[in-house]
C-alpha cells in the first residue's frame, strides 16, 4: 500500500467517524490526514482503531466547534484543530455555514481526499473584461 493510499484510507475513516458522531452542524470541517505523524506507534489500519478512541476524537472535535464564534472566523485564516489517533495526525479546519444551512447537511467539507477545496474568501462574480492589449 502506498503512502497516498494509506492517507486516503485514514481521511475517509475520520470523515465517516466525525460525520456519524459529531452532532453540531454550524460549521463545515475540512480534514487533512498525515499518517506517521501521530506519535502513537506504527499506523495501523483505520478499522483497527478502538471505538472509544474514535469517540474521544469526536468529543474533542465537538468541543472545539462549540467554542468557535461564527462571527469572528476569518475566512482567510480559518481556525484549526489537531487530533491524533494511532500514528496519524489530523488537522481540521472550520468554516461557518450560511445561516439557512446551519444545523443541517454534512459536517465534512471534503469527505473524499484529493478534492480541490477553497479555504479563503472568493467570489463567483463576473470576470474582469478581456483586454487583448495586456
Amino acid at each position: 500500500m502506498t503512502d497516498d493510499d494509506l492517507r486516503d484510507r485514514w481521511h475517509r475513516a475520520l470523515s465517516g467517524e466525525l460525520e456519524r458522531r459529531v452532532k453540531g452542524r454550524r460549521f463545515l470541517v475540512w480534514v487533512n490526514a498525515e499518517p506517521g505523524q501521530g506519535g502513537g506507534g506504527p499506523a495501523s489500519a483505520p478499522e483497527e482503531v478502538d471505538p472509544e478512541a474514535w469517540e474521544a476524537l469526536a468529543e474533542s472535535t465537538e468541543e472545539w466547534l462549540a467554542g468557535l464564534q461564527q462571527a469572528t472566523v476569518d475566512p482567510d485564516d480559518p481556525p484549526k484543530h489537531e487530533v491524533r489517533v494511532a500514528d496519524v495526525r489530523f488537522e481540521l479546519s472550520a468554516a461557518p455555514k450560511k445561516t439557512k444551512r446551519q444545523g443541517t447537511g454534512s459536517l465534512i467539507g471534503n469527505p473524499f481526499p484529493g478534492i480541490a477545496t477553497f479555504t479563503g474568501s472568493h467570489s463567483a462574480g463576473p470576470a474582469d473584461p478581456f483586454n487583448a492589449e495586456d
